[in-house]
This record gives structure tokens, C-alpha cells and sequence, in this order.
């Protein structure tokens, strides 16, 4: 299933030379749950606790696990920076209990999807700790984790709660690896300080390479489906009209207002620029937007303060479609990567945001766009955690 040879074997001839053969080699096999030799790392466990949950099959195709790879280094990567940047975390040695009791208290948003992202910075702070704050660390994550709800339980269940698949993985991954303390924690240490030097990046690169969009190339047209079927509707979002009916969704095709406001705020940062994709059909030829009114179309987005290439996609259908926003820095791979899964794979996967937008007056279109901007602009931890909110005294959207 995974063989590092066969990951290196698919990169293009001349990606790699001699020299870095055998350093590129050894990093690809800290990935690898079968190399005993150090064990199940901290970065193979974050590759395979991620795609194993639920019905996820971790793939065969070499392109796609290196795919997954890129997306794991570019997540720990920016994972290990955040901590260091907004909670002063030294890395490897440190007492680690005040700003495991911060990342705790974080917790009390209950806001879906933070939980398991904080429990796993919970889990980085821990395990490059002081030998000597070590126990006590450990015993805080492994009470957070049994007390993640699971799955459609009550959200205040607590500690008695039944416990989530995320937070069996976490027990099952300290509890393990910490049976061979030193070599193991030795490993992870070396792991996070190699991610926070660098030394990593070069294997985050291979998504563009083993994904087809070389050396960051915009992509010209779309040639496949946007979120393919799959995903359950989200009824809440529909709603219940009279008589307790739900309402069918309408076309309303008003919305692609949103890419013309959102170009118009992000014009006042220099060096962004906005393209709308056309799509091409079978036989090659370019389709105008509004050919098909159900289908997604999408706005890119360069330059500014995020690295990378960035996605919006906005469908004209009201009650049932809603926005997405794709990060190129927290997805881990280009955003044609992120489109081509469901909705629910977006989400879940890749992290893609969704903003509801009522069907309305212009102002509904213009308060999403400025959503959006905010969205595009704020940090990778903010976008992955943050609630957009309104500030009054700021008089416009933040992220916090």
C-alpha cells in the first residue's frame, strides 16, 4: 500500500537530484507506519488518523498519497507556526501546561470542526514537552480526548460522553507511542523542528507537480464537475416554509453579484487579482458562465497577504447551494484538487469554508462578498477556526 519508492518513482524525471535522493527517502519514510525502525511517527499518524476515519480508504495511487503527504507537512507545518506565533510555544523542552490549559479553554467555542484541530495542537505541545511536565501533560490531552463528544451525541455529554473516533485515536497514539518514551518523543521533536526549519517543504511542493499544475500555473478553463454528487442535503439550510413543507430550492442567479463585489473590495490590496474560470465543454469549446444556471462557477484569487491561489464558488441556487471558499495555504493542495471531491470531502478533507446566503436584495450579495474578503485575508488558524463576525468599530468583517 505505501511503498516510498514508488512515491519517489512518480515525480517527474529531474525533481530530484543525486544528492537529495537519499534525504528526500528518509523523510518519505517517516510517513510510513511500517518502518519499525522509528516507529509510527507523529506526521504517519496524522497522515493515516486523517484519512482512516469513517469509510476513508487511504489510496494505492502513488500521485494521491503523495497528494495526502504535501497536505499533512503544509497543515503540521502551519500547525507548529501558529502555535509559536500566537502563543509564544518554544517548541521541544518547554513547560507546556499554561498554554495546554489556553488551548483548553478554546474548547468552550464548540464550534464544529475546532475541536479535533485543537486537540491535535494539544497533542503537538505535549509530546515535544520538559521530561519533566511530561505525565501531567499527557493525562490533560487524554481528559480532553474523552471528553470530545462523539458523533450525534449531546453536545454537552462531557467526559461521560461516549467517545469520538478522533479522540480514541489520540489515547491510542500516546498511550502507544510513549511506551518507548525516548526514542519515540526524540522522534516528534526532530519531526516539528525540521516542519518549523523548512526542511519538509520541498515534499509539500509535490501536490502541484503530481497534481498537473506545474510551477503554479493558473488553470485556464474547468473541464470537470464541481463537487460531484455525494453529499447529503443539508436540510437546515432549506428550512421549513408554510405548513411545515420544506422549501425547493430557486435559481437565482442575482448571486454571481458576489464575484463582482468581492473583485471590487480586493482591488483595494495591491497585487491581487481575480479571474473568473470559464468551463469547456466536451468537445473543447469554451462555455460562457450561466450556460448551465446550476452549476458552481468560480472566482480565483492571487496575491495579497495569503500565499497561493485561493477559490470561490458560488452556485445560483438559492435554499439549497452554498458559497465555498478554498485556501490553497489550509487545504494543502491547488484548489481544482479540493473542487473535484464532494462538499462534504471539501469540508471535512480540505477544510473549504461555506457561507449560507439568503436569496435577497443586493445588500445579501454585497455582505457575503465582504465575508468572503475577510475569509481570503485573515490567518490559516483563523480561517480554520474563526467565526466571521461584524465589527462595529472597525465597521466591517474580521475573523476572530
Amino acid at each position: 500500500m505505501f511503498d516510498v519508492k514508488k512515491l519517489i518513482a512518480c515525480l517527474p524525471e529531474g525533481v530530484l537530484s543525486d544528492a537529495e535522493h537519499p534525504k528526500i527517502l528518509n523523510q518519505l519514510r517517516r510517513f510510513d507506519p511500517g518502518h519499525q525502525a522509528r516507529g509510527t511517527t507523529y506526521l504517519s499518524w496524522k497522515l493515516f488518523d486523517d484519512r482512516g476515519r469513517g469509510s476513508k480508504r487511504f489510496p494505492d495511487d502513488p500521485g494521491l498519497q503523495l497528494l495526502l503527504i504535501s497536505r499533512t507537512v503544509r497543515r503540521e507545518r502551519d500547525r507548529a507556526r501558529s502555535l509559536r506565533e500566537d502563543h509564544g510555544w518554544i517548541g521541544s523542552g518547554a513547560d507546556p501546561i499554561a498554554l495546554l490549559d489556553e488551548l483548553f479553554d478554546e474548547l468552550a467555542s464548540g464550534r464544529g470542526g475546532v475541536a479535533d484541530y485543537v486537540l491535535d495542537s494539544m497533542v503537538m505541545v505535549a509530546m515535544t514537552a520538559d521530561e519533566e511536565y511530561l505525565e501531567s501533560a499527557i493525562e490533560l490531552v487524554e481528559y480532553v480526548a474523552e471528553s470530545l463528544p462523539s458523533a450525534g451525541s449531546a453536545e454537552d455529554s462531557g467526559p461521560k460522553g461516549s467517545l469520538s473516533e478522533h479522540g480514541r485515536s489520540v489515547i491510542r497514539y500516546l498511550t502507544r507511542e510513549l511506551n518507548d518514551f525516548q526514542s519515540r518523543r526524540r522522534n516528534v521533536c526532530d519531526e516539528i523542528d525540521a516542519l518549523l526549519r523548512g526542511e519538509f517543504d520541498s515534499i509539500a511542493s509535490w501536490a502541484e507537480i503530481t497534481g498537473g499544475y506545474k510551477n503554479g500555473e493558473y488553470v485556464d478553463h474547468l473541464d470537470f464537475t464541481i463537487f460531484p454528487p455525494g453529499v447529503d442535503f443539508d436540510a437546515r439550510w432549506r428550512g421549513d416554509g408554510e405548513g411545515g413543507q420544506r422549501r425547493q430550492p430557486v435559481v437565482d442567479a442575482q448571486r454571481f453579484l458576489i464575484f463582482t463585489e468581492l473583485e471590487r473590495i480586493l482591488s483595494r490590496t495591491p497585487g491581487v487579482v481575480c479571474r473568473r474560470i470559464p468551463k469547456v465543454a466536451a468537445d473543447g469549446s469554451a462555455r460562457r458562465f450561466g450556460a448551465s444556471l446550476s452549476e458552481y462557477q468560480v472566482m480565483t484569487v492571487r496575491g495579497g497577504p495569503i500565499r497561493g491561489e485561493h477559490a470561490v464558488a458560488v452556485s445560483p441556487m438559492a435554499l439549497e447551494d452554498a458559497v465555498y471558499v478554498v485556501r490553497e495555504d489550509v487545504a494543502g493542495v491547488r484548489w481544482p484538487e479540493v473542487l473535484r471531491h464532494t462538499k462534504k470531502e471539501a469540508r471535512n478533507e480540505f477544510n473549504a469554508r461555506r457561507l449560507f446566503v439568503p436569496r435577497g436584495d443586493r445588500y445579501e450579495y454585497v455582505s457575503a462578498a465582504e465575508r468572503i474578503a475577510a475569509l481570503l485575508t485573515c490567518t490559516t488558524r483563523q480561517f480554520c477556526n474563526g467565526q466571521v463576525v461584524y465589527d462595529n468599530y472597525l465597521e466591517e468583517y474580521v475573523v476572530s
